[in-house]
């Protein structure tokens, strides 16, 4: 047999080359490998390889390779010999590695642009380098660079470091074997070869990687194809995300696993196959709970849907901005934000069939969002909370104000926010009266008294120890700067003309400029504080005189938790049940309001009296317990689609 062939390459690492038979072309060669005369493997010359193919030799499936199990001794000689099954030799072997210099150094860094090393022979002043990867020559490099390092571990004179900037960077997204050797003999640096593994992830390579390709590749021609390569990749990537957000893949396992197996079985499978239920709350800004009680009520609700083993989803409809500061409390809630979500459309469209319950916050919310939300989740169970209904509030403003234009706006609104809780799978208002009032309007409408949780933590400084009256609110809420301006202005005169000693602190934020030129003596303006315990710790009482306004008032269940007495008008106490105990507190003029600010503040049995009951009534009512038994009727009621469906027989869930 007449055997063809030739070794391509051979070091001290690799043995590459071809071999074929003249007079079987079409068969593979069997080959054996000895080094030094032992034979350290068997292989086949059965690679494909262009070169051979466009050669005309045979099929081009003749090549072979071979990586040394260990790298051949380089301070020892060697003798490479590759025979067919007969003993004959491939040309061009036996083939002798003869003994080399030794060679010093390490290959330090390899980045995608650059790599950095030292390489020292004691018999010449510089080394120079190939740089190999995956086989390819890369580079060509005399490593004479001064280090100090090198010439403080006499190395030489120090000159002997190399530093390779890559015509072209190693791709992210495939492995890289850097190979790196003497010249004029293969000797490998210490180190070398070594292997880039590709990014795990998407990180800065990845995307300098991106943006060469963007940068360096095509022509002005090339920038709208450009555009829409990324405009359809990053649709893609958005819908992913909102897939891994909603858990969509295991969702969907799980039901279909507990639609197969019965309870028993159920309770045998692995841990996690329960049912994931989501809940989406839609507000208008991200939660401040120290600044508003529609913000302290949310994050309540928020948290008795988690314990009540739903996972929350929150989306801010005029807070679409990424790194938004939040709630250290909802710090395990998802925030839909930029860059995946730019709106609450996009969360609801996104994330389709994927939620068991949406939530909407205030009027504007459910006006804007009940459709869309039933269009995309029609299985899902919505819930309109109302907040307060915006509709008597501005009612009873415009007659307070003798305010024509009003009276109509509250007519619009009260349209608006009966339509969106007739639509509603259920509604939740906080207070009783508005309850009431929903039911006598949308007769066999979901009306749930809902209220909200809040930490009871009585004042422990004495009576004594204190002085004066507060009152808490945000003065941009049009009720609270009007209760302010009544307070100023005829309440506190009044107060402190038969006792000059009762100061009133204005306590909260948006405190108008204007209206500080009308403070007179005994009344300080604290602003905003962190703490309203520091308040409470430090008054005898707080002081409500609120003239229009609708819902329950978060300033008035702060001071009751707190067990400090709180002044309230009929409209602030409306929709909190008081027990006949507190009825002292209530007053309706500025001098029925003044006599009973002098008489809490005079009086210390009355006042601990009336304390120690407010503080147990907010302790009974607006405990977390409390609110998870009102949630859970809440979340367990039918949605308008099964309504719909038990009411027409002849519906069957397929048709649905």
């Amino acid at each position: 047999m007449s055997l063809r062939g030739h070794i391509d390459r051979l070091d001290r690492m690799r043995l590459e080359g071809w071999a074929q038979w003249l007079d079987r072309p079409d068969e593979t060669v069997m080959l054996a490998v000895l080094v030094d005369g032992k034979q350290v493997t068997r292989l086949c010359a059965d690679r494909p390889r262009d070169d051979l193919r466009e050669a005309g030799i045979g099929s081009g499936e003749h090549a072979f390779e071979f990586q040394f199990p260990q790298q051949l001794t380089s301070d020892e000689a060697h003798v490479i010999s590759v025979l067919d099954e007969s003993g004959v030799a491939v040309p061009g072997t036996p083939i002798s590695l003869a003994a080399v210099r030794p060679l010093q150094g390490h290959l330090d860094a390899i980045g995608r642009y650059r790599l950095q090393g030292w390489a020292y022979s004691p018999d010449r002043p510089a080394v120079t380098l190939i740089i190999r990867a995956n086989g390819r020559i890369v580079a060509r490099v005399l490593a004479n660079r001064f280090r100090n390092d090198l010439k403080e571990a006499n190395i030489g004179m120090g000159r002997h470091a190399f530093e390779v900037e890559l015509d072209a960077p190693l791709s992210p997204i495939e492995g890289h074997t850097i190979e790196v050797f003497r010249e004029d003999d293969g000797v490998h640096l210490p180190g070398s070869p070594a292997f880039v593994a590709p990014a795990d992830r998407f990180d800065q390579n990845a995307r300098q990687a991106i943006e060469d390709i963007l940068g360096k590749f095509g022509t002005d021609e090339d920038v709208q194809q450009k555009i829409s390569f990324l405009a359809e990749r990053l649709t893609s990537l958005v819908q992913r995300q909102a897939d891994i957000d909603s858990k969509a893949e295991l969702r969907e396992r799980n039901r279909r696993l507990l639609q197969r197996w019965s309870r028993r079985e159920i309770e045998q499978l692995p841990t996690g196959t329960s049912e994931i239920k989501r809940a989406l709350v839609i507000d208008n800004w991200l939660p401040r709970p120290d600044q508003d009680a529609g913000s302290a009520a949310i994050v309540s609700h928020i948290h008795s849907l988690k314990r009540l083993g739903y996972e929350v989803t929150l989306a801010a409809a005029h807070q679409f901005v990424g790194n938004s500061p939040v709630e250290d409390s909802l710090s395990d809630v998802t925030i839909a934000a930029p860059p995946v979500y730019g709106s609450v459309e996009e969360v609801l469209l996104r994330q389709r069939n994927q939620f068991d319950l949406i939530y909407l916050h205030r009027i504007d919310n459910a006006a804007k969002y009940l459709h869309i939300a039933r269009g995309n989740n029609p299985k899902a169970r919505l819930v309109f909370s109302v907040a307060d209904l915006h509709h008597l509030r501005i009612a009873r403003q415009s007659k307070v104000e003798d305010n024509h234009e009003l009276q109509g706006y509250s007519e619009y609104l009260k349209l608006t926010e009966l339509v969106a809780a007739r639509l509603a799978d259920a509604v939740i208002t906080h207070s009783s009266m508005e309850a009431a009032y929903l039911r006598k309007h949308l007769p066999g409408a979901q009306i749930h008294v809902v209220r909200w949780d809040t930490r009871t933590q009585p004042v422990r400084t004495p009576f004594g120890a204190r002085r004066g009256v507060a009152f808490v609110g945000s003065y941009g809420h049009a009720p609270n700067l009007d209760a302010a301006k009544w307070l100023i202005r005829d309440i506190m005169p009044r107060v402190r003309k038969r006792d000059p000693e009762v100061t009133c602190f204005l306590v909260g934020p948006d405190f108008p400029h204007e209206l500080k030129s009308a403070i007179g003596d005994g009344i300080e303006v604290l602003g905003h504080v962190a703490s309203l315990s520091d308040v409470f710790e430090r008054v005898r009482l707080t002081v409500a005189p609120v003239e229009f306004g609708a819902g329950l008032k978060g300033k008035v269940l702060e001071s009751l938790a707190a067990g400090v007495p709180c002044i309230c008008t009929p409209i602030a106490a409306e929709g909190f049940d008081f027990p006949n105990e507190l009825a002292p507190c209530i007053a309706s003029t500025e001098q029925e309001l003044g006599k009973a600010i002098l008489q809490l503040h005079r009086n210390e049995n009355l006042n601990r009296r009336i304390g120690r009951t407010a503080a147990e009534f907010a302790a009974q009512h607006f405990s977390s317990d409390a609110l998870d038994t009102a949630m859970r009727q809440v979340v367990g009621g039918k949605t308008r689609l099964e309504r719909v469906l038990e009411s027409s027989p002849g519906l069957g869930s397929d048709s649905a």
